[in-house]
């Protein structure tokens, strides 16, 4: 149901300092928030997990299911997963489609393997990584469609790249 799913979304998000912030923002635009970052944070889970058991191919192997799954909730608008099912009622909802999913799993995917970045890599990266989540976030708070993307305008994306550098890959040289 969407009340589970929202649930297991939020209990996700709340283990988060971004938890906090998502409080000031009103509803429904709080929920749909955190469905978004839940997604993100299942994803960065599984490719930053210290467990040394779990080797790089089944790293990979998660993400490129948890990527299908999303993709497959986002067509036909289930998932047996819950938070998966709380991000694919959101992007549905909102119009984030899979031009902003599939570069978020390809720079999780550069996670995995890519240590040293050249620019061309590192946009990418940043893209997928920062500013399709910007970009996601934007549909929750202008309704998506053309007035999100009129508002993002040709470099809207851009306010995604403000990250700190801890926070950048290493090798990124910027």
């Amino acid at each position: 149901s969407t009340l589970s799913s929202s649930s297991a979304a939020s209990d996700v998000y709340k283990r988060q300092s971004f938890g906090w912030a998502v409080r000031l923002l009103a509803e429904p635009t709080r929920s749909e928030i955190r469905s978004l970052y839940a997604l993100v944070r299942v994803a960065d889970e599984i490719v930053d997990d210290p467990d040394p058991g779990l080797s790089p191919q089944l790293r990979s192997e998660l993400l490129e299911e948890l990527e299908a799954d999303t993709l497959r909730a986002l067509q036909h608008g289930r998932s047996a997963n819950l938070v998966v099912q709380a991000f694919a009622s959101v992007a549905r909802r909102r119009g984030i489609g899979p031009e902003l999913i599939r570069p978020f799993f390809a720079s999780m995917r550069a996670d995995l393997g890519l240590r040293t970045h050249d620019d061309e890599s590192l946009d990418d990266y940043v893209y997928g990584s920062a500013e399709v989540i910007g970009l996601m976030c934007l549909h929750c708070f202008l309704g998506g469609g053309r007035r999100c993307l009129r508002a993002a305008g040709p470099r809207g994306a851009a306010a995604g790249r403000c990250l700190p550098e801890d926070q950048l890959p290493a090798g990124s040289g910027r």
